[in-house]
């Protein structure tokens, strides 16, 4: 009989299958969340058909562009949404006070070089057990449908840090009948250290390799799939936009990243989580300006739709408390 951590993971399919649906203050401003997206895209148009053809010949330039580009809308795109909402029904003005109150730009103290490395690493510590304990890469699994198989397929896992996602996947790939050869990357070597403590300890056959995600050294359709979860919160909605165009020029098959939701739900469950575990108080410092950073489907639509790579990119909650979004490679 399965007891302990085998006990949980067992639960995860059963968790992450469960017909939670998105919030509520997310599903009352999504219609006007859509309408909005579509008329910035229709507004910039010319801008984005230039900026993609630029992109084929000067991605430096291009980048530089398409990150000024989608800071600039999404940030038009939130304020006018929670405007408009503001004179639309009682739910919608309630929804959108609750959103306005909740985004914050904050800084995490993990990404900090000030904060001491051991306190740096303690919070990498609390994230690991929490995601374990929720079983979180399992929304991935979930946005990416049959992206990871069958036959073998290759995944280049972005902002890897300690490998949580990277190594669950070669723990779940022969569980699932899945062929993963899994490289897990970061901006520097020394960041994926943990990744290959861990991955020796458990005999998995972790490939590792230090790389920009936002300009990558790497050929065209390099990888079947290019993964990143639990990690687009830490990047600017310009980068976002630039990370997913990166990653569709890398991919064979499709770009699936996946994170958390923002929402009143995702910030006091998930904090709630870190204190019931006994976190350090600099990891719920971090769930909680984590969470104000987070993404909701609508935006990260809007930003998928900046990048270039053609169409086909998409968005959606993913319950119990995730949002994912997959996209196929660049046409």
């Amino acid at each position: 009989m399965a007891e302990g951590p085998q006990v949980v993971e067992s639960l995860h399919p059963l968790l992450h299958g469960l017909p939670v649906p998105a919030p509520t203050a997310i599903l009352a401003l999504a219609p006007l969340r859509r309408r909005l997206r579509d008329e910035l895209l229709q507004r910039e148009r010319a801008r984005l058909a230039r900026l993609a053809g630029a992109w084929e010949v000067d991605r430096a330039s291009a980048r530089a562009e398409l990150a000024a580009l989608g800071d600039r809308l999404l940030d038009e795109h939130r304020h006018q949404a929670w405007a408009r909402a503001a004179r639309g029904s009682g739910v919608e003005r309630l929804a959108a006070a609750v959103d306005r109150r909740l985004f914050r730009q904050g800084a995490e103290l993990m990404d900090d070089p000030s904060v001491d490395a051991r306190v740096r690493g303690r919070i990498v510590s609390d994230l690991a057990r929490v995601n374990d304990l929720i079983g979180s890469y399992w929304s991935l699994l979930r946005a990416a449908g049959p992206s990871l198989g069958p036959g073998p397929t290759t995944v280049l896992d972005l902002a890897s840090g300690h490998g949580g996602l990277a190594l669950w996947l070669l723990r779940q790939g022969p569980r699932r009948g899945l062929q993963l050869q899994v490289t897990a990357t970061d901006l520097r070597d020394d960041y994926l250290d943990p990744a290959r403590q861990r991955a020796a300890r458990a005999g998995l056959p972790l490939q590792t390799m230090a790389l920009d995600a936002l300009a990558m050294d790497l050929a065209p359709r390099s990888y079947d799939v290019v993964t990143c979860t639990q990690a687009i919160h830490h990047f600017s909605p310009g980068q976002v936009a630039v990370l997913l165009a990166e990653a569709r020029r890398v991919a064979r098959r499709s770009v699936v990243f996946t994170d958390g939701l923002r929402s009143t739900r995702q910030l006091g469950l998930a904090c709630a989580l870190f204190v019931g575990m006994g976190s350090h108080p600099a990891s719920v410092h971090d769930c909680a300006v984590s969470v104000r950073r987070m993404f909701v489907p609508e935006e990260l639509d809007l930003l998928a739709a900046l990048a270039p790579g053609g169409p086909g990119a998409h968005a959606r909650f993913v319950a119990p408390a995730f949002v994912g979004l997959l996209a196929p490679a660049a046409a």
